[in-house]
């Protein structure tokens, strides 16, 4: 069980780098 809690993580993890590196590139998108 505790696989379900490390997928998870990992998850959340990813979630958080796809924020950080999309969110720049749509501004940097809408502004230029």
């Amino acid at each position: 069980m505790d696989h379900t809690q490390e997928r998870t993580d990992m998850d959340f993890y990813t979630f958080d780098i796809v924020t950080v590196v999309c969110l720049p590139l749509t501004i940097n998108i809408y502004t230029t």
